[in-house]
């Protein structure tokens, strides 16, 4: 029986032990020069774990066939999509958005006047160069008399949106397109790409993503503690019951041992 009782005692302590030293010592107790002896195994080997870990999660777990299988399997581009349509269509509708459109499309058109001036002044030299000799010179002619340059093509343009109820004119047709664009959205085919865009900017993301090292950065800062009480959480009962096994066996191997010398 004492025998027995000395084998499983040693048994159970030697898995003990071992599962010990796989977070024990944390840092090295003998130095050689710059080599370190008596150290736990994490410890020891942290960052060829970090690296064998990132290969491993980033070639077989978190890569981008991987993600855009389960993106595809959930209809994320789909829902997104969707999402986009409901929130365009609800927007179309706010009649707070559409005054808050108006005002800010009023004051950029203000802010074009001499930008669109200039092209119309070009248009215009344009067409008088393209005319024939007696027309081009009548042309210019009636242009000079009638003072037609740039500045009084931004000046009769300012003049005109001074009115704001002019600009509501040319808004009120914005306005119905805005009223037409639920049904447009739902109607488009082309509206069906935006998946397919998605999907490929995505799978573009994924592949610049560096995972691995982003997973080989994240083990190197773990803190072995916390490490080791992340292990004992998800394990801790399959590691009790490895040192309860390695009790039971030694038990055995004591008993065997007993009847072989009897």
């Amino acid at each position: 029986v004492a025998l027995t009782a000395v084998s499983g005692t040693i048994g159970f302590l030697t898995n003990w032990i071992a599962i010990k030293m796989l977070f024990h010592p944390r840092r090295p107790l003998l130095r050689v020069g710059r080599r370190g002896f008596v150290q736990g195994l994490f410890p020891k080997n942290k960052a060829l774990v970090a690296r064998q870990v990132a290969a491993v999660v980033a070639g077989r777990l978190v890569n981008a066939a991987a993600i855009k299988a389960v993106l595809a399997e959930r209809d994320v581009a789909g829902q997104a999509r969707r999402w986009a349509q409901e929130r365009l269509a609800a927007l179309s509708r706010d009649e707070r958005f559409r005054r808050d459109l108006s005002d800010w499309l009023y004051v950029k058109v203000v802010d074009l006047t001499p930008v669109v001036a200039r092209k119309a002044h070009e248009v215009i030299d344009e067409y008088i160069d393209s005319r024939g000799a007696l027309a081009r010179g009548a042309l210019r002619l009636g242009k000079t008399l009638l003072d037609i340059d740039e500045e009084a093509i931004a000046q009769r343009l300012r003049t005109h949106l001074d009115d704001r109820a002019n600009f509501e004119g040319l808004f009120a047709d914005l306005s119905r397109a805005l009223d037409r664009l639920p049904d447009h959205l739902a109607a488009d085919p082309r509206v069906a790409d935006f998946e397919r865009w998605m999907l490929d900017l995505i799978d573009a993301l994924l592949h610049r993503l560096p995972v691995a090292e982003v997973v080989r950065e994240q083990v190197m800062k773990q803190d072995e503690a916390e490490f080791e009480r992340m292990v004992d959480a998800a394990g801790g009962r399959e590691l009790a019951w490895i040192q309860i096994l390695g009790g039971i066996l030694g038990a055995i191997a004591g008993a065997g041992l007993f009847f072989v010398m009897s």
